[in-house]
């Protein structure tokens, strides 16, 4: 099953791609006499394809300031907890990061 999501996902990849391409083709004469908004789109159209690829480096986000968590009555936690927490906070940063892109 793992595998024909993967295949399915390629297939639409690829699909996806080959929009991308007539895309560029129909807007680049356009782009190339000077018309601004062919250009424009036409960056758009390479911004997708690059993040499609996954060609743009990751972004990096820094953390400023503290953080205060308020907890329930469940003193003492346990370092695991803590750990687990951490983990999870640093996933979700990562999917919010990924969504951002």
């Amino acid at each position: 099953m793992a595998k024909q999501t993967s295949e399915s996902a390629e297939y639409l990849k690829e699909i996806e791609l080959q929009r991308l391409d007539h895309l560029l083709g129909a807007l680049w004469p356009a782009a190339m006499t000077g018309d601004c908004r062919a250009v424009d789109s036409c960056l758009r159209v390479c911004e997708r394809r690059s993040r499609l690829l996954g060609l743009d480096a990751p972004a990096k986000i820094e953390q400023a300031g503290e953080l205060t968590v308020l907890l329930p009555d469940t003193w003492p936690i346990t370092p695991e907890e803590v750990a687990a927490g951490q983990a999870l906070a640093s996933s979700q940063a990562a999917v919010a990061l990924s969504m951002a892109n």
